[in-house]
Parts: structure tokens; C-alpha cells; sequence
């Protein structure tokens, strides 16, 4: 199959159609022996260090017949900057025009990972990197994971839920916070309430108070469903949450309103805790099914035991982010 753009930097992006045959295509990869990439170079941009995604990259790229090659920004001591206007006057840093443009002449596809973290929400929100090396770079740029968006993961989930409820529209999915005593992005949580929406599923966020998502991807979800005849509500109760669910989507994000100072919501944290997922709280679901993108805390952010129990996907969501990948490697290489 081919997409209608050079890049894959959201879901978002693709409507119903694209996405459907986008995920038939991914679960024909589960069994492609064939090697689409073959004499291809994919090279590996962990701006932010991901080893889950490193994992699944380095095993997509050599099942696929390609070769990889990965630079991890926190070890290399590199940095990039977007700003047609800045002065690149320090060591070790260049300017994401100039990286596009020669690793364009280096490989065939350049996947990124990069989740800003300057303070600022409303500037980390933009992606400038990844955006402005899809915009100077001649060849196809992929998305890992950034400040907005995993569309990766999202396509792994829905591939997920897809393959267990088999029509989603008019189903509840529960996106639910769960506690986690470090900071984590929002990407993974907004890129499955705008996929859950974009299926007509009818989305309940349960959240604490301030750790809401952010206000544009909530204007988006909110449209997609009341295209697709589904819902969106935002509840502080994690018990109303989960009742009723047939999906719960179970993760960890950071506030906005403490953005600017993680010590501050380091603190808000510790009044959380009790933000768990138990199997009391799987009793209240339809039947649902768990989902997790991963890594996850046992014991911290859900129960072992509800993460051991046959309604528990988070493997299968792992095993269908490889495949995700591969698919879109496929396609953009």
C-alpha cells in the first residue's frame, strides 16, 4: 500500500479508510517472509532515550532485511536545534536543516524519538524537531514517540482491540491515569483517545484533577467522536471510570498544569497513589480488556495480578508495536 504523504508523524493524519487498510496491511506483516528492505539503511534518531523502542526498531529493521543504525542522543552528547534563526555557536549541537539534508544522502528512512522537555507546554506541544526534519529531509521521516503523539503505539492498539472487539463503535474505553512516581509523556494516552474516538468508541478520560490532557487533542478527540458516533466524557473518579468498560487503557502522563515544574508535581503525585488498577476495578468493566503501553510498574501503577490475567493484552499490544512497525517500514522505506 502507499500513504498519501511522504511522512508518518501522527494518526491522526489518515482518515477511516487509510487506517483500515493500513491495519490489514500491518496484520499481513505478522507472516511476511519476503525483505522489502533489503540494501536499505534506516537510521535510528533517539533524541530521548527509549529502550523498548530501540528493541523494537533494531528486531522490525533486520527482520525486514534492512540494516540499522542507531544514534542515541543522551550517549553521542548531541543536540539539534530548530530555529531557522538560532546561532549554532556550542559544541556538539547543528541545526536540524543541515542533519536532514545529509542524512537524506546517508539512508532511505529516518525514524525519530524525541520528547522535548524545556519547561515549556506550549512549545514542547509543536515537535519543531521532528517536524522540521520531516520538512528539510528528502527522504521519509517516522515518528517513534514525541511530545504529542506515539503513532506507533496507537496503531498497535487499535490493531489490539480490533483483533478482541471486533466492532468498536458504541463500545466503552476507559483512557485511565494510573500512578507512577516519575514523570511520563502524554503521547501514548492522547494518540489512544484519538483513535478510541476516531472508531466511534464512546470515551471516558478518568483522570486526577490537573492532570486533565491537553486541551487541543481533547478538541480533536471530541470531533472525531461526534463524526464517528461515539463520546467523549472526563470524569475524576476512577471507579465511575471503569464501569461498564470493554477496553481499559491503562497509563501514566504528566500535567500541564505543573509542566513548568516537575519538583512541584513530583509532590502532587504522592496524593495519587491510591490511582492503582486492582481487580476490583477490572469487576466493574463489561468483561474489559486491559491495555498498557508499556513499560510498566507491577505492583505501582497496576497489580500483578490484573496484569497476569487472560483479559490482560499489554503483550500482544508489544508483539503488534513490532508489526506496526514493520508495516510502516514497509511502506515509507
Amino acid at each position: 500500500m502507499e500513504l498519501k504523504k511522504k511522512d508518518f508523524l501522527a494518526l491522526q493524519e489518515l482518515d477511516l479508510d487509510e487506517l483500515e487498510e493500513l491495519i490489514a496491511y500491518t496484520q499481513k506483516t505478522k507472516n511476511l517472509t519476503d525483505t522489502p528492505l533489503q540494501g536499505k539503511t534506516v537510521v535510528n534518531l533517539l533524541l530521548t532515550s527509549s529502550i523498548h523502542t530501540r528493541l523494537a526498531m533494531e528486531t522490525a529493521v533486520q527482520q525486514l532485511g534492512g540494516h540499522s543504525i542507531v544514534v542515541d542522543f543522551s550517549s553521542e552528547n548531541w543536540s539539534l536545534l530548530w530555529d531557522e534563526n538560532a546561532q549554532v555557536d556550542t559544541d556538539n549541537t547543528e541545526h536540524v536543516k543541515d542533519v536532514a539534508k545529509v542524512l537524506s544522502r546517508y539512508g532511505d528512512l529516518i525514524a525519530v524519538h524525541h520528547i522535548p522537555d524545556t519547561g515549556n507546554w506550549r512549545q514542547d506541544r509543536q515537535d519543531s524537531v521532528i517536524k522540521n526534519l520531516a520538512r528539510y529531509s528528502s527522504i521519509p521521516v517516522l515518528n517513534l514517540e514525541s511530545a504529542l503523539f506515539n503513532p506507533c503505539q496507537a496503531l498497535a492498539d487499535i490493531i489490539t482491540m480490533k483483533e478482541h472487539v471486533k466492532n468498536l463503535r458504541g463500545w466503552k474505553a476507559v483512557l485511565t491515569w494510573s500512578y507512577h512516581p516519575t514523570i511520563s509523556p502524554m503521547s501514548s494516552a492522547n494518540s489512544f483517545a484519538l483513535i478510541a474516538s476516531k472508531y466511534g468508541m464512546d470515551l471516558t478520560i478518568a483522570c486526577p484533577s490537573g492532570y486533565e490532557l491537553d486541551p487541543g487533542i481533547l478538541k480533536l478527540a471530541d470531533k472525531n467522536a461526534r463524526t464517528n458516533d461515539g463520546s467523549v466524557e472526563i470524569t475524576n473518579n476512577l471507579e465511575e471510570g471503569v464501569s461498564g468498560a470493554v477496553v481499559v487503557y491503562a497509563a501514566n502522563w504528566r500535567s500541564i498544569k505543573h509542566y513548568s515544574n516537575p519538583e512541584e508535581e513530583k509532590q502532587d503525585r504522592e496524593n495519587h497513589k491510591h490511582w492503582v488498577i486492582n481487580s476490583g476495578h477490572m469487576e466493574k468493566t463489561d468483561g474489559g480488556y486491559l491495555l498498557h503501553p508499556l513499560p510498566i510498574r507491577r505492583n505501582v501503577s497496576i497489580q500483578s495480578a490484573v496484569l497476569d490475567e487472560k483479559n490482560s493484552l499489554i503483550y500482544e499490544q508489544a508483539a503488534n508495536r513490532l508489526h506496526a512497525k514493520k508495516a510502516l517500514l514497509s511502506i515509507l522505506a
